[in-house]
């Protein structure tokens, strides 16, 4: 299993044992040559050892395998900027921000190069843009401080200083966080030295997070659940874990799948692993992390307590990645929460959204109706999907058609607050993925009071964008706002296929749009903030 061996190599990495991951490395390459993950990471090792000619040669390997693999020019350049061929290492993070225009790895090593080089104007434009990508860069903090101490700027020095203390406490006394003028004179020696051993400071611990692979392992994960593979997601989220340590929905979701297997012990581990990274798991871990089953065997005398915690948990989940992963990994664990726990209103509840989402109004609607037979203070949030099953059916619009009191829908629909489940998802953060969240309960106010035929086309520019398909999936945004100009979620959507293109000017209008309907959401900001960092504008990518 060449996937295992990767995984083995990537721990053993974490923990500082190079030689070993590098033969862990070397065993998933035997198997699968073609690994360019592996690739880079065995390169990464490498480097981290001082093994730059090394490394760079399974950085030309992996992009002989994949030329358009950022990462890989990233990590080559870096390797450069280490040998002190500046030259090389500003054409490599070139190259690796033509690809990728968000790529943090790119613009931090050329602006190690450049500083190398001497051009400390350049360097400090470019630790900018690291920042402005991600605020929490405590090395590109440090590093910018270091080079406006070189310039003589000893206020901006002492104030980038203090910002990396603050987001590294071990950052402490390596910078100055109070140099006055008279200091900064002597501030000059901090110059090439540091920034060679700080570039190679960052070599040796990897920068292994690949946000956007392990995002795609994650859905292929989820895939493997719908089909019934769980052994095989649970080896996808360890992949995925891999490729990006920090992820609390990887650590989350293979500790719901282990647990369905009965392994509590990972369950326990992964879920404890995932409240670290993200407090706000801590309620639907709470089971998990004491060593309960999500899926317990039958037979046990607590049977029905654990299946509806069981159940609570994979609702909450659903909503969660209802929107981020697609709707049929959110109706397979609907499904199994329904299977779990039968009375559970809030899962019929959340099926009938997803349902909603996939065209079908005639299930949405049977779910409704066994949520409110189940709890009749669901009946306010299943009017609208009511009346969007008999607008599917019979092709009329909305008004005159009437809540069971008699009263009618389209009238009450505007001043209703949508009940998002109870205690579960509704409290999620929506900024925690790059997707809007059904679970807020702003949102899920707005899908059941959007027109069907606009959730229908939004569902289909949402599939074709997880599929990198940005050109169709602008066609069915725009096939959504032809019904309705003021929707915010197909101006969200085209804003992201946009982004996709890198077309930033069009992407930053989209959620201009879309913030200007719904102002209160995380998400966009932060999308608009990203896409105007990566177009240059880092004040006010900042400003988001």
């Amino acid at each position: 299993n060449g996937r295992a061996h990767a995984e083995l190599g990537s721990a053993l990495a974490v923990t500082g044992e190079q030689e070993k991951a590098i033969a862990a490395y070397d065993e998933a390459i035997r198997i699968d040559p073609t690994d360019v993950t592996a690739l880079i990471n065995r390169g990464i090792a490498h480097a981290a050892k001082g093994g730059f000619d090394r490394a760079i040669a399974d950085y030309d390997t992996a992009l002989g395998i994949d030329p358009r693999s950022a990462d890989a020019y990233a990590k080559r350049g870096a390797a450069w900027a280490n040998k002190k061929e500046w030259v090389r290492a500003i054409a490599d993070a070139n190259k690796a921000i033509e690809l990728d225009a968000g790529n943090v790895d790119g613009y931090y090593y050329r602006a190690v190069a450049w500083a190398g080089k001497g051009n400390d104007e350049r360097a400090i434009a470019d630790f900018g843009q690291v920042i402005a990508l991600d605020p929490n860069d405590a090395g590109a903090w440090f590093a910018r401080s270091l080079i406006r101490a070189r310039r003589g700027d000893a206020a901006g020095a002492a104030e980038d200083c203090r910002k990396a203390i603050a987001l590294d406490p071990k950052k402490t006394g390596s910078c100055d966080a109070g140099l006055d003028v008279g200091e900064a004179v002597a501030a000059e020696t901090a110059s090439k030295t540091d920034l060679a051993s700080l570039a190679k400071q960052l070599e040796a611990t990897g920068r292994r997070i690949h946000s956007k692979e392990a995002a795609a392992q994650i859905r292929d994960a989820l895939k493997q659940q719908v089909s019934g593979d769980v052994p095989g997601a649970i080896a996808s989220f360890g992949y995925a874990i891999s490729l990006d340590p920090d992820n609390a929905e990887a650590y989350y979701d293979r500790a719901v799948a282990a647990a369905s297997q009965g392994d509590n012990a990972l369950a326990a581990s992964d879920c404890r692993r995932a409240v670290e990274l993200d407090p706000k798991r801590a309620g639907a871990c709470a089971a998990l992390m004491a060593g309960q089953k999500a899926v317990p065997a039958t037979g046990t005398s607590d049977q029905s307590a654990q299946d509806q915690a069981a159940a609570k948990i994979l609702v909450e989940r659903a909503g969660a990645r209802l929107v981020k992963y697609g709707v049929d990994g959110a109706l397979l664990d609907f499904d199994k929460a329904i299977s779990l726990d039968p009375k559970n209103a809030d899962a019929y509840l959340g099926r009938s959204r997803a349902r909603t989402l996939k065209g079908d109004q005639a299930g949405a609607a049977a779910d409704c109706r066994r949520a409110v037979e189940l709890d009749p203070a669901r009946t306010g949030s299943c009017d609208a999907i009511a009346r969007k099953a008999a607008v599917a059916a019979s092709g009329e619009p909305a008004t005159g058609i009437a809540n069971a009191d008699g009263s009618d829908i389209a009238a009450n629909e505007p001043d209703r607050a949508a009940v998002a489940p109870a205690d579960t998802a509704a409290s999620a953060e929506p900024g925690a993925s790059d997707d809007l969240s059904p679970a807020d309960p702003k949102l899920a106010k707005l899908i059941d009071t959007s027109d069907p035929r606009v959730l229908v086309a939004v569902a289909k520019g949402d599939s074709l964008l997880h599929e990198e398909n940005y050109d169709e999936a602008i066609e069915a945004y725009e096939a959504a706002i032809a019904i309705d100009p003021e929707n915010p979620l197909a101006y969200f959507g085209r804003g992201k296929a946009f982004d996709g293109k890198k077309d930033f000017a069009r992407a930053i209008a989209d959620y201009d749009k879309a913030i200007a309907i719904i102002p209160d959401v995380a998400v966009p900001l932060t999308l608009r903030g990203l896409a105007k960092g990566a177009a240059g504008d880092a004040d006010g990518a900042l400003d988001d």
